[in-house]
């Protein structure tokens, strides 16, 4: 009872927000009357039985005893005869009575009072509907297409049991609450029973006036792992003992039954819509989420990446998901893009993401498939001059604003870590570049300092100083071949020498001051 009542003051509270009435009086728009539709007869076992009106009857006393004649006295005073008490009406007569009467839209009882129901209840048929009457209930009529469906359902033997409010009229239909569960009509949508099993999530999405409108459609059950669902102008509620009742409706509906409704991966909603003021809304699933913007769409996010995109904020973070899951790539990888970047899963590096310049640069080397394989970490900012740095599988790109993105990688990163990474050496400002002598490569960083590695020679570090001199001996394919390490040592008469030894000599300048070097000098093996 305390469920239907909420159900009206939900209509009648939603009402009183509207700029103008949008209800009607009970009586002013009745669920329509089919003509077809036999009215309801009392059966043998609830014969309608008259309820008599309680008779006064005399109770006979002994021969009263003779008794002396009387003294004659003065003649009495005559006193007012008792006003008789009304014997009160049935709850029934007393609803009906209450709607007017004949002279009502019921119009004249077609049978007398029957009781005997089920839990004490008593009825009364009239030419325009019916009454029904438990004390736990009270007495409230029902009548028409509502009346009907509540009929097929088993009257109040059923599921449904006593109506526990009257029928309620609005502009687009009516409803009446029972025990367990309501009945809706619309003209739309017809005659629907909203049950006890996802009446509540109904109730709290606004009942008809709300985000769902009128059902068109009954509950349907027999879904996987025991669910039901039910249709109605908006949208629909999925239920199942493990989620309970939630609502879904629009571009995730949709979304949601193109990944296989609750037989798919995501399985039954575990909430309702959830929506923001700014725009976007997303919805739980037992297997994901399903999130949507108007510049986005509808997509699904869902374990390990779904976890790194929280850990980058949300959508307030890395914006909303533009594409769903793709997966299928190598090693069983899986990547998703969202609105600043996208996020990339391996079984073996877990999910990082990868944006901006470097995502570009990293793209370039052919993504997952290219030398540097998956990402092993996010982006790291807040570097020397604004730069930020991503290591990969095989090496890492390193960016800053007056620099671009390069990848470093193998024995040259190691060295060049070796000199403090981007603090002493710089950012890298080439990639590495191969093809050289005996199968050599080389990369240059900030400041004109280059490492330099091949088969035969360790990384070794040329700092710009012995860039020029070297070059003079035709760099590694002349005469000195390889650089193998540079060195700084101390002189005996006080000096300093600093020089970078060569597979066939060295180069080395010998000063006092670290800013007057002096010229370089060559020693050959």
């Amino acid at each position: 009872m305390i469920r239907s009542t909420l159900s009206a003051l939900a209509v009648v509270a939603t009402l009183a927000l509207a700029a103008a009435p949008a209800y009607a009086v009970p009586t002013a728009t009745p669920t329509p009357t089919p003509t077809a539709t036999p009215t309801r007869t009392a059966t043998p076992t609830r014969t309608a039985t008259p309820v008599q009106q309680r008779q006064a009857t005399a109770t006979p006393t002994a021969e009263p005893t003779p008794t002396a004649e009387p003294t004659p006295s003065a003649e009495p005073t005559p006193t007012a005869s008792p006003t008789p008490t009304p014997t009160p009406l049935h709850p029934v007569d007393q609803k009906y009575a209450d709607l007017g009467g004949a002279a009502g839209f019921l119009g004249q009882p077609t049978m007398g009072l029957a009781c005997g129901l089920k839990d004490g209840g008593c009825f009364r048929h009239y030419q325009g509907g019916s009454i029904y009457w438990t004390q736990a209930t009270g007495a409230h009529f029902t009548r028409g297409l509502i009346k009907d469906l509540w009929a097929r359902q088993g009257w109040e033997t059923g599921e449904l049991g006593y109506p526990t409010i009257d029928e309620f009229c609005m502009k687009d239909g009516c409803f009446q609450g029972f025990q367990g569960g309501d009945i809706y009509y619309s003209p739309a949508g017809g005659t629907h029973v909203v049950p006890q099993r996802v009446w509540g999530t109904y109730v709290s999405a606004g009942g008809a006036s709300g985000i769902l409108g009128y059902p068109t459609g009954d509950l349907n059950c027999g879904l996987v792992r025991g669910g039901c669902f039910q249709t109605f102008q908006k949208g629909s509620i999925y239920w199942s003992p493990e989620t309970g009742a939630q609502w879904i409706r629009g571009v995730i509906a949709q979304k949601w039954g193109s990944l296989g409704w609750e037989t798919g991966f995501l399985g039954y909603p575990t909430s309702n819509e959830q929506c923001w003021i700014a725009g976007g809304c997303f919805q739980n699933f037992q297997g994901g989420k399903i999130y949507w913007s108007l510049s986005s769409g509808a997509h699904f996010v869902r374990g390990s990446i779904f976890d790194r995109w929280g850990q980058l904020g949300w959508e307030n973070g890395f914006g909303f998901p533009t594409s769903d899951e793709n997966c299928g790539l190598r090693d069983g990888g899986c990547f998703q893009t969202f609105g600043k970047g996208s996020i990339y899963w391996s079984p073996r590096t877990g999910a990082q993401e990868v944006r901006g310049a470097i995502a570009d640069k990293w793209g370039s080397l052919g993504w997952e498939t290219g030398f540097l394989g998956y990402p092993t970490s996010g982006e790291f900012c807040g570097l020397r001059a604004g730069g930020c740095g991503q290591r990969f599988q095989n090496g890492s790109i390193y960016w800053s604003p007056n620099t671009g993105a390069h990848f470093v990688k193998g024995a040259i990163r190691e060295e060049w870590g070796r000199y403090g990474w981007e603090q002493d050496f710089g950012y890298p400002t080439t990639d590495e570049i191969c093809g050289m002598k005996n199968g050599g490569c080389r990369q240059v960083f900030e400041g004109n300092d280059h490492i330099y590695w091949s088969p035969q020679t360790p990384a070794s570090a040329v700092p710009q100083e012995f860039m020029e001199p070297w070059g003079r001996y035709g760099w590694e394919t002349g005469r000195l071949g390889y650089p193998l390490n540079p060195y700084v040592q101390d002189l005996p008469d006080g000096r300093t020498e600093f020089g970078v030894q060569y597979q066939g000599g060295w180069i080395f300048y010998q000063f006092r001051d670290w800013n007057n070097l002096g010229p370089a000098q060559v020693q050959w093996r």
